[in-house]
C-alpha cells in the first residue's frame, strides 16, 4: 500500500490522573483522532477503507514521535506520526 499522504490534524488531548499534586500530571494525546484522521486520509485519497491503530498512550508534547499502522487486507502502512506543538496539533505520513 504505497500511499504518500501527508496530513495535519489538531487531537484534543486528554488529561491523565495522577496520585501526585495536579501540577505533575501528565497530559496524554487523544490517539484515537490521530486513527481517524489517518483512516479518512486513506479513504479520500485511495477510496479503501483501512483499521488503523496508534498507541494508547502517548505523552502531549512538542517533538514527540510515534508511529500507526494502517490495514488494508493483508498490507500494512506505518505512518510516522509527530507532535508540532503542546497543544495536540500533529502531522503524519506514510513511511
Amino acid at each position: 500500500m504505497g500511499l504518500a499522504l501527508a496530513a495535519i490534524l489538531g487531537a484534543c488531548g486528554s488529561s491523565s490522573s495522577s496520585s501526585s499534586s495536579s501540577t505533575s500530571a501528565k497530559t496524554n494525546l487523544n490517539t484515537l483522532h490521530v486513527e481517524r484522521a489517518i483512516r479518512q486520509s486513506i479513504l479520500n485519497e485511495r477510496h479503501v477503507h483501512a483499521k488503523v491503530v496508534c498507541p494508547r498512550v502517548v505523552p502531549q508534547e512538542k517533538g514527540h514521535n510515534f508511529t500507526c499502522i494502517a490495514t488494508v487486507g493483508k498490507n500494512t502502512t506505518p505512518f510516522a506520526v509527530v507532535q508540532q506543538n503542546n497543544g495536540g496539533y500533529v502531522t503524519y505520513q506514510a513511511k
